[in-house]
């Protein structure tokens, strides 16, 4: 199952794969164009999650880096816990936010790093 691509840049995520065993990579294209790695998830990462709660597009590609199996969340799957316990959704928010942010932050800085420019 390695290099199979579970989200590409600018899909909205319809459901959340969070990884119980394995590897995948956060992908981003750099200034020349070439698909650069920035990120890795290993167990218990969450594929996905910035989207799949935010209903926004993915910034970037996770592609499977190695044998991995996962458990799949469905947006209906999420509606129901939200409905169920709706003072955790806000805080879900927030900590989305603020994950995305220090992954665009580390993604930037690797990049540069390497001598590309974001």
């Amino acid at each position: 199952m390695s290099g199979v691509r579970v989200f590409e840049a600018g899909d909205i995520a319809q459901e959340l794969w969070v990884i119980r065993t394995g590897k995948a990579a956060l992908m981003v294209f750099d200034s020349a164009g070439y698909e650069q790695p920035v990120h890795s998830f290993t167990d218990g990462g969450l594929l996905g999650a910035s989207s799949f709660f935010t209903g926004l597009p993915m910034h970037w590609s996770i592609k499977i880096s190695a044998a991995t199996t996962a458990l799949k969340l469905t947006e209906s799957d999420r509606d129901a816990l939200f409905t169920a316990f709706p003072e955790e959704a806000s805080r879900i928010a927030d900590e989305i936010s603020q994950m995305v942010a220090e992954l665009r932050r580390n993604a930037n800085a690797i990049l540069e790093e390497r001598g590309y420019d974001s």
